[in-house]
């Protein structure tokens, strides 16, 4: 401060003493600057420490009972008083009070256009005089009378001001105004190391919030939800937010759905809360048009004061009033989109939108980290059932049952659907083969209706239809003739796929996804992977069955033929006894047919009756009766039906024919199916074989002709033993003449011989007689007469 002591005019003692005052004034100044200086090494990220230490110097050194520092703000508009020292003053408060830079005050104009400004009196002024309302109170209510303004200049920008009031009309001198400019200079020095100071720890925050995310996404391979977490977190703390979301656009690209949000909200726009993206709100014109969007006054806009629901509940409700919109891009294209706002009017600088960008951009790569993974993972899981069916396919075989049940369980785990059914078309009914994903008491109501024809309006109807893949897109419409089950179960997207067979419709398999999902391309790819498997083990079961038939078509072969030579080679080894041919017939006949018991019934030629000869397996009680009586001709049983028309009877179950009227067997209650062949030979009935069988319809077609067969060798054995014994008979008796003609021939030579000795004719006659008469002993005596 220079002197302002005359030099002429006083005594020594005068100019020491001021001298002295100058030094002490000097001494007052440097230490001031020193003590500022220390607070502003000591401040770091806190500079309100050197503004009050700035302001008291000021206002001591300057004589001035009460000083302010105010702040322009980022948007330039206004300057905010963020410090004051010395008399309270009514009307200002600090961090409240707010000066408009384009106000004509001192104050404004001053910072407006940095430089100095002082009024002397600020009640001679015109602005007063006008009753300018900040003047006045200034004037009439705080009392000020002269006003300082200092501007803080850096580069030539100005970034606030140093304010001293005085409650008389007293201006500042220069040697004052140059030591508050000093002091301007070192708050502009305290506020670029504090901005410094906290660009680097906001560049550090930033850094270690990145990292942090990124540690997250690293370690949320399925699940992005912790990332959406820690981004809106890491936002929220950094940007100085008191709310946050995160949104993703739906599938059909309609609606922006919330995935999560942080903040002090009233529970407005819950996770899980859809917003229409044709609705003019900030976060769907960001994702529609892939830019930021910022909105500095939520109140202040034409559709708060519309009355939109949204926009009024946000503000009314939540408190919002700055409002900003990040949208997530990939490839140029919005997917998502991220929100952050402030309850008080304050936008988001520049700096911090590019922060939330960065934020975005990784909530892009989490969210396409998750969908490859879960991509990966549903490749596998579809690959995995698909082997899963192959595996059921291969040991399935003839019963493809199981195969249907784990189409119709993989389906909808891994279609996400609400329900999968399997379905077999025959051409005209429909059968129901499997299901997944509704109850059992649901299941068994249901099942009783089919098999039925496919309904009019149903899905199955519409494949059958088409044969080809058809969706529906509201299974609620009245239109879908089963929109109360969707409605109850509440599925509303469909599609069935047909299961061909050889280019005709074999069957349809039908899903239905949960209201407000859609069905992804893969998930119909699926859907055709399993209709195609499905046909497979259809195919597959089919040749398994042929294959079976046809093998057990020559095994039955194999056994008939093998019976058939096995009764061939008893009847070629007994030809003269029918009665072992006829057991071992029946044996035969009881094991092919898996019947236990067997008869044969003969006619005697004698009496005229038929009569029970031979059976294996015997009912006691049954045998019994066969061998108390003869049988007789009748249509009331199976024998004697047989014996009277000549022809294969076949009772499938005497229990339910009203023909069968054998009252023995009925009470005995042994047999259900009874099948009698008759045993022909010259075109006359000579008997039966019958055999029973405590199963109703125990008799194929083919085991009815292998009895016929068998039948035809009994009779051959019959004949062939008749035969023989015929012959056996005649050249018995042939040999029984040759012998006694060459015994008479013998007796007739010795007689000629022995002309007067006849003892050796009678020797020989004895002896011929015992051998052809087989007599132990034979005697010849002579009766003399005389």
């Amino acid at each position: 401060m220079g002197s302002e002591i005359p030099q002429t005019g006083q005594t020594i003692e005068q100019r020491l003493r001021a001298l002295e005052l100058e030094l002490k004034g000097q001494r007052a100044q440097a230490a001031a600057a020193a003590q500022i200086l220390q607070a502003i090494n000591n401040a770091k990220d806190d500079i309100h420490p050197v503004f009050d230490a700035i302001l008291e110097h000021a206002a001591t050194l300057c004589g001035a009972p009460m000083a302010s520092l105010n702040i322009i703000q980022n948007n330039r508009k206004h300057a905010l008083m963020v410090a004051h020292w010395g008399e309270k003053l009514r009307h200002l408060v600090v961090g409240e009070t707010i000066w408009q830079l384009d106000s004509p005050i001192t104050t404004s104009s001053s910072m407006r256009e940095g430089r100095v400004m002082q009024v002397d009196d600020l009640a001679a002024t015109q602005l007063y005089n006008e009753g300018q309302a900040t003047r006045a109170s200034v004037v009439d209510l705080e009392g000020i009378r002269t006003f300082l303004s200092v501007p803080l200049m850096k580069d030539g920008v100005c970034l606030g001001n140093i304010a001293l009031y005085r409650r008389e009309v007293k201006p500042f001198t220069d040697d004052q105004i140059a030591l508050i400019e000093t002091f301007a200079t070192q708050a502009v020095i305290a506020i670029e190391n504090v901005r410094q100071f906290r660009e680097v720890q906001t560049r550090l925050a930033r850094e270690a919030a990145t990292k942090e995310i990124l540690s997250v996404i690293s370690q949320s391979r399925d699940d992005e939800t912790p990332v959406f977490r820690a981004i809106l977190d890491r936002a929220e703390r950094l940007c100085r937010a008191q709310g946050s979301g995160l949104q993703l656009v739906n599938e059909a690209g309609t609606h922006l759905l919330m995935m999560h949000n942080k903040g002090n909200d009233q529970g407005s726009f819950p996770v899980g809360f859809t917003f229409d993206l044709s609705e003019p709100l900030g976060m769907c014109i960001a994702v529609k048009e892939a830019r930021v969007l910022q909105i500095e006054d939520m109140k202040d806009t034409d559709l708060y004061r519309e009355g939109h629901a949204g926009r009024r509940a946000l503000v009314d409700v939540e408190g919002v009033r700055t409002h900003l919109n990040v949208p997530l891009l990939k490839n140029g294209v919005a997917f998502g989109n991220i929100t952050l706002s402030r309850k008080e009017v304050s936008p988001f600088s520049a700096d911090e939108i590019a922060l939330v960008e960065s934020f975005a951009d990784q909530a892009v790569i989490a969210i396409e980290n998750v969908r490859q993974f879960r991509e990966l993972q549903e490749a596998l899981e579809k690959q995995e059932a698909t082997s899963e069916v192959l595996k059921v396919i291969s040991i399935a075989q003839s019963d493809i049952q199981p195969v249907f049940d784990m189409i119709a369980r993989s389906a909808t785990d891994l279609c996400g659907s609400r329900f999968c059914m399997v379905w077999r078309y025959d051409g005209t009914l429909l059968h129901y083969c499997a299901s997944y994903g509704f109850t059992d008491d649901f299941m068994e109501d249901y099942r009783a209706n089919w098999p039925a024809a496919p309904i009019e309006g149903s899905m199955v109807k519409a494949v059958v239809d088409a044969q080809d893949v058809v969706r529906l897109h509201d299974a609620f419409a009245e239109s879908y003739s089963d929109h109360a089950t969707a409605r109850k179960f509440g599925f509303r997207e469909m599609a069935g796929v047909p299961v061909m067979q050889g280019g005709t419709l074999w069957g349809v398999i039908i899903m239905g996804w949960p209201d407000g999902q859609t069905p992804r391309p893969s998930d119909i790819d699926l859907a055709r992977t399993f209709a195609d498997q499905a046909s497979i083990a259809i195919e597959n079961a089919r040749l398994f069955d042929e294959t079976l038939a046809r093998t057990a078509e020559v095994t039955e072969a194999l056994e008939y033929q093998t019976a058939t030579s096995e009764v061939l080679d008893v009847i070629s080894r007994s030809p003269n006894e029918f009665q072992g041919v006829l057991e071992a017939i029946l044996a035969v006949a009881s094991r092919l047919c898996n019947s236990p018991e067997a008869f044969v019934a003969l006619l005697d030629p004698l009496t005229g009756h038929f009569n029970m000869v031979a059976g294996v397996n015997m009912n006691a009680d049954f045998e019994a009766i066969l061998r108390a009586k003869p049988i007789e001709p009748s249509l009331g049983s199976a024998t004697g039906q047989t014996l009277l028309t000549g022809k294969t009877t076949y009772f499938e179950d005497i229990t339910q024919d009203s023909k069968y009227n054998w009252e023995e067997v009925q009470k005995i209650g042994v047999y259900r199916s009874v099948l009698a062949v008759p045993l022909v030979k010259d075109g006359v009935t000579v008997g039966t074989l019958t055999l029973g069988s405590s199963e109703a319809a125990a008799f194929s077609t083919k085991q009815v002709a292998l009895l016929e067969t068998f039948a035809a060798q009994a009779v051959i054995a019959i004949t062939n033993a008749r035969l023989f014994n015929e012959l056996q008979a005649r050249t018995t008796e042939v040999t029984e003449a040759l012998v006694r003609e060459q015994a008479s021939a013998e007796i007739l030579q010795v007689i000629a011989e022995a002309a007067s000795d006849l003892q050796p004719v009678f020797d020989l006659i004895v002896e011929k007689s015992a051998e052809l008469c087989g007599a132990k002993f034979c005697a010849l005596d002579r009766y003399d007469s005389i």
